[in-house]
């Protein structure tokens, strides 16, 4: 696009920015079960705005910053994955308004890239306050009930070593069994908030049941942009019956998503496949997802133009990254895997496994 072109579609964001991130208010708000504060909201949705903004027509696309817009908003409480995605459209469509046609071919990809990075800062902000809020209230609370309990053993220690003075047979006897009592409720302290710690740190799964091709069908429709933008041709192909999952449909959405837009960035002209199938072990139906990357279409001849704006599959690979790492923990968290493995010739492979039914 042009150097006129971009400063067109940039003029019509900054004219429209108040327009927006007032509709951002309204539709946060409605979301909200808490009463936001216009005065308050408007001029920090603004502020989001202008970021949001640069990061759309910069030179240099870098989406990822997006997602410290996403993580300053996670302080909005009770917005569930579903209504954070309906609000992700919202924003969308009002970004859209008033772009010229032309233009929205180019504008489009990044807007989905800009988008899916600032859903992903949500997620984790929240993620990580909801933690750290778990990680204090269990520090709190085993400080509450072990203080008493060590004053408890400690003072019957004091009292059976004789140091308050000598004690008859059966005080020690009794003493002994408080002392030892104490000593398992300590324990037993230490067993049961080592577990919950554990359980604090998983984020929460949201199982509902959807048909696996129509999942699969969000997931062109959301990645075909990156697809199309870089000439690939996608290849989306179901192995027999592919039936339905229970399961948090937006995580696994989410980490097909990033596993066809980190290999959709490396590279141009190639074949890119979705391949999906199930298959039942220990009488446990698994879904098996894998995402690959082919060799370059020969229908494709590459010209000298298209050699300068070959991706830097290094760097493409490194602002993916942060990306996998989340992909493999969703797959953990579902009960599942996520693997990828570099073939020959720099080609890559992603093979997600997800349990039918997640017991997470």
């Amino acid at each position: 696009m042009s150097a006129t072109e971009q400063s067109q579609v940039q003029e019509v964001l900054e004219e429209r920015r108040t327009a927006i991130a007032r509709v951002w208010f309204e539709k946060l708000d409605a979301l909200s079960s808490i009463n936001l504060d216009r005065r308050e909201w408007e001029p920090r949705l603004e502020a989001f705005m202008d970021e949001l903004i640069a990061i759309l027509t910069a030179e240099s696309f870098a989406p990822a910053k997006a997602q410290e817009v996403g993580v300053a908003l996670e302080e909005v409480d009770n917005l569930q994955p579903d209504q954070i995605i309906e609000m992700q459209t919202t924003l969308g469509e009002a970004f859209s308004e008033e772009i010229p046609a032309a233009v929205m071919p180019w504008l489009q990809p990044r807007l989905v890239a800009v988008l899916g990075a600032f859903l992903t800062g949500f997620f984790t902000g929240k993620a990580e306050r909801a933690k750290r809020f778990d990680m204090d209230a269990m520090s709190d609370m085993g400080h509450d009930l072990k203080t008493p309990i060590n004053a408890i053993t400690g003072f019957s220690r004091v009292i059976l070593k004789g140091i308050d003075g000598p004690i008859t047979e059966f005080q020690q006897q009794d003493l002994t069994s408080i002392y030892e009592g104490g000593k398992k409720l300590l324990t037993m302290i230490d067993d049961i908030f080592q577990v919950a710690k554990k359980d604090a740190a998983k984020t929460n799964i949201y199982a509902v049941s959807f048909p696996v091709p129509a999942l699969l069908g969000d997931v062109v429709t959301t990645a075909q942009p990156i697809v199309a933008r870089h000439d690939h041709t996608l290849e989306v192909c179901g192995v027999g019956a592919l039936g339905t999952m229970r399961t948090d449909a937006s995580k696994v959405r989410w980490v097909l998503v990033n596993a066809l837009l980190y290999t959709a960035r490396l590279t141009k002209h190639r074949t890119l496949s979705l391949t999906a199938m199930r298959e039942r072990v220990a009488d446990t139906d698994w879904l098996v997802f894998e995402v690959a990357e082919g060799l370059p279409d020969e229908r494709k001849p590459m010209l000298l133009e298209d050699e300068e704006e070959m991706p830097d599959r290094e760097a493409a690979a490194l602002e993916g990254e942060l990306g996998l790492v989340t992909c493999q923990r969703f797959c953990e968290q579902l009960g599942g895997t996520f693997v990828q493995e570099d073939e020959e010739e720099e080609l890559i492979r992603f093979t997600v496994r997800l349990p039918a039914r997640s017991h997470t």
